[in-house]
């Protein structure tokens, strides 16, 4: 029964996303030709028939569409039951907040294109909602009464937050905490006469409700997530270089997908060339399907140096795991990819592996990029170079010598 309920929300939200009148100019099928079953969705109706018969409301129209046809549209219950008007397909609604479930939608649309994480923090795209505060209440020990006082987030709020409303912001005429009801009066923070720049700066001013993620409240979450697909979109990114540290199948996999996707040039070792041009046949050894490497592939040299946005990426060749595996070195970090790991190193028993190649490199060309170097590899935790150089069972300084 719970799935046949959310089954029926997500056929009423459908309706909301496109008018009587919108509906009724698109094409019908039928249910069977779109991968629908006929005999299910007949029990929507006697569902919410159900519901209006227990006076949660007095009539509903529920419609469902899949590839721009209508499969399924139907209305129930009265539309005015003073008068006893029955409901029709024609019905016109207030939408209330149906706009989150939009602005949701394109949210999770940006995650696919790999824009936006669920655990990204917010101060990410908003910087005023950094270094937020949380009212909480304390009593007098003396006098029993209660007053509020602001102490720190135990974390920043996140997209998820923004989304399932775990915030900590509230709908400040609906919140029960006094405070924070009275800080929103006090700064403005509604949509009266106010841009949603203005919001965010207004928003920025006063404290949660609740620590980030402990607490459902319905409120302006959905608001300020909006906010951030605006950010996000007004970045106009663009994807210039996709870099593999080797061509193993595992880590080629998805650059085809992602190029097409954003375009930007592939580079990779010329040493890996043959690895790229058998990626199926890597995939089959360990039973995985076909795949074709990206388009145009560019060659990376050793200690060549990538500009992007203006900073420097140099490229170090560290030959081991496979013959042309390379780390990308900015500053104090390292992405190693599977050359060094936390406590460990990329195997080298596939093809083109050498574990004299791999020790010698990460010896010679990695640790002498000095121990505070933060190490992020292709698998598994980050690291520091210092912590590999001292305790790594394999090339540490108490490994066995090569």
């Amino acid at each position: 029964m719970s799935m046949l309920r959310r089954f029926v929300c997500t056929s009423m939200i459908a309706f909301f996303a496109a008018s009587a009148s919108r509906a009724a100019e698109l094409p019908t099928a039928s249910p069977q030709d779109l991968g629908f079953s006929a005999e299910r969705l007949a029990r929507i109706a006697p569902v919410i028939r159900g519901e209006i018969d227990k006076g949660q409301y007095p009539g509903a129209v529920m419609l469902v569409a899949r590839k721009g046809k209508v499969i399924y549209f139907e209305s129930v219950g009265q539309l005015d039951p003073a008068s006893g008007k029955p409901m029709t397909n024609g019905a016109i609604f207030r939408l209330y907040s149906m706009t989150k479930a939009y602005t949701s939608v394109a949210a999770m649309m940006l995650m696919e294109e790999g824009k936006l994480r669920l655990t990204d923090p917010v101060s990410k795209y908003l910087p005023a909602l950094a270094n937020l505060q949380v009212s909480v209440p304390v009593t007098d020990p003396y006098t029993g009464a209660t007053k509020y006082v602001n102490v720190p987030t135990d974390r920043e709020v996140n997209i998820q937050d923004l989304l399932r409303h775990t915030s900590g912001i509230v709908y400040g005429p609906y919140t029960s905490h006094p405070k924070v009801k009275e800080l929103y009066a006090k700064e403005g923070v509604d949509w009266k006469d106010v841009t949603p720049e203005e919001q965010v700066e207004r928003l920025a001013k006063v404290p949660l409700a609740h620590q980030p993620g402990t607490t459902f409240e319905y409120s302006l979450s959905v608001d300020v997530l909006g906010r951030v697909i605006e950010a996000i979109e007004r970045r106009k990114l663009v994807v210039r270089l996709l870099l593999n540290t080797h061509a193993h199948y595992d880590h080629v996999i998805g650059m085809r997908a992602i190029q097409q996707a954003f375009g930007g040039e592939y580079h990779v070792h010329p040493a890996d060339r043959p690895l790229l041009d058998h990626l199926t046949e890597q995939g089959a050894a360990f039973g995985f399907p076909p795949a074709e490497p990206p388009d145009h592939p560019h060659d990376l040299a050793d200690r060549q140096t990538l500009v992007l946005a203006g900073q420097t990426i140099e490229v170090i060749h560290t030959p081991g795991h496979s013959p042309g595996g390379v780390c990308f070195r900015h500053g104090d970090w390292l992405i190693s990819g599977d050359t060094l790991f936390a406590g460990s190193v990329g195997r080298t028993d596939l093809p083109g592996g050498s574990f004299e190649n791999l020790e010698r490199a990460i010896r010679e060309r990695l640790f002498v990029l000095g121990d505070a170097v933060h190490v992020y590899p292709g698998h598994g935790p980050e690291t520091t170079l210092g912590e590999e150089r001292l305790h790594n069972p394999f090339v540490g300084e108490n490994a066995r010598l090569a």
